[in-house]
């Protein structure tokens, strides 16, 4: 089923090997929940092993890699923030 991986600014540098990023229906995939930490604090980045996203706030920085995916399989859906909605900069809208 459909994981939410939960991170705060001082979860430190984790890497996840099956983040579903698209399901056949709406909630069927996973996303990632971002506690005390701002979309304006959020980076996603393309690298050789998977997408990196990371984090940068004043009570700490960290990452998850989404091995084996890419920037481009990301949708907004796939982040949920704690404090109130808001989105993550280059990331598609569709979907």
């Amino acid at each position: 089923g459909a994981d939410a991986f939960i991170v705060s600014p001082d979860s430190g540098n984790d890497v996840i090997t099956d983040f579903q990023a698209r399901g056949a229906a709406q909630g069927a995939f996973d996303h990632i929940a971002l506690r005390d930490i701002d979309p304006d604090e959020v980076t996603v980045t393309d690298t050789k092993r998977g997408v990196l996203v990371s984090w940068d706030t004043e009570e700490g920085d960290g990452s998850v890699l989404l091995v084996g995916l890419t920037k481009a399989d990301l949708r907004q859906s796939d982040f949920m923030f704690f404090e109130e909605p808001g989105f993550v900069d280059g990331i598609s809208t569709t979907g």
